[in-house]
């Protein structure tokens, strides 16, 4: 039985310009300037299974994330996850890393499936 699983996956910055159309976001509030790019996630899968995809994804989107954190007020990587238990949540070292070639922080969200 997995202990914790990704039920929701994306980035979101906030810009006052179209920069982040280039990297496949979209424009969610034009009023604040709230861009999202959403992950596709798999709720059964296992977490570190879930989030090996992620980094495999943002690693092919690097070239466009990099100059994003420029000229952007939030940058943020969004993962949500579901537990059944205490669970230990391991960010791999390339999530680290890619997270400081581009510039976004991490922001994660536990639902402890109560």
């Amino acid at each position: 039985m997995r202990s914790a699983s990704l039920s929701n996956v994306l980035i979101r910055c906030t810009r006052t310009d179209e920069k982040a159309a280039a990297a496949g976001f979209e424009l969610v509030r034009r009023d604040l300037g709230l861009w999202v790019l959403e992950f596709e996630t798999d709720e059964n899968a296992d977490f570190s299974v879930g989030l090996s995809s992620v980094c495999g994804r943002l690693a092919g989107l690097l070239p466009e994330l990099r100059g994003l954190a420029d000229g952007s007020q939030d940058f943020t990587l969004h993962l949500a996850l579901w537990a059944n238990d205490i669970a230990a949540i391991l960010i791999p070292p390339v999530l680290s890393e890619i997270a400081a070639q581009c510039g976004f922080g991490i922001e994660i969200v536990i639902d402890p499936g109560t």
